[in-house]
């Protein structure tokens, strides 16, 4: 892709969009299991399609790597609601 001479002089300022704690989200990440974690690497990071992921992971069909997909965003969110922690508190602080 080419890039204008303008849109490469164009930023961003640092606080319009705050980075997560990586480590705090990595620690939610991990709570749901090395196998979860897997394949939650492969859907979002490599982006894998679920037909391959079913496949790597050795799901019967594309809608169980769907399901299982779905209950490993669920335990993450079960544990993050468990410690009561809000968007705000994955965000690194200055």
């Amino acid at each position: 892709v080419i890039m204008s001479a303008m849109e490469k002089e164009i930023t961003t300022p640092s606080d319009l969009a705050p980075a997560p704690d990586e480590v705090k989200l990595m620690r939610f990440l991990m709570s749901a299991g090395k196998k979860c974690m897997d394949v939650l690497t492969a859907f979002y990071y490599d982006k894998l399609p679920l037909n391959d992921i079913a496949r790597v992971f050795g799901y019967t069909s594309v809608r169980s790597a769907t399901v299982q997909k779905y209950k490993c965003l669920e335990k993450v969110k079960s544990a993050v609601k468990e410690k009561s922690f809000g968007y705000e508190d994955f965000l690194e602080s200055d």
